[in-house]
């Protein structure tokens, strides 16, 4: 016999696309340039309570670094290959 969960432990109420917002509002906190491990201490800063109760919370750095690979695509973060910034540093474009 299967144990029926609450159902906010089955379905996460946090998106990706969340994440992706998250990111792009700690980023813009920090300047608009922070190497990424300063990205996620802001990001906990700000949303960790929300992520706390969400399972996401089990796998918010990895969607956050998702979530930089997105916005590069988006053409709204730098990357660092290209740009004049060194490695492990998020810079975003002026692209809103």
């Amino acid at each position: 016999m299967l144990c029926k969960l609450p159902r906010k432990f089955v379905m996460s109420k946090i998106t990706r696309d969340t994440i992706k917002t998250w990111t792009e509002h700690a980023l813009k906190n920090l300047g608009g340039t922070s190497h990424y491990k300063s990205v996620a201490k802001e990001l906990w800063k700000l949303y960790g309570i929300k992520l706390k109760g969400d399972e996401r919370f089990y796998t918010w750095q990895y969607d956050m670094r998702w979530a930089a690979q997105e916005l590069r695509d988006e053409g709204k973060l730098n990357n660092s290959h290209t740009a004049d910034i060194p490695k492990g540093y998020w810079s975003l474009t002026e692209k809103e």
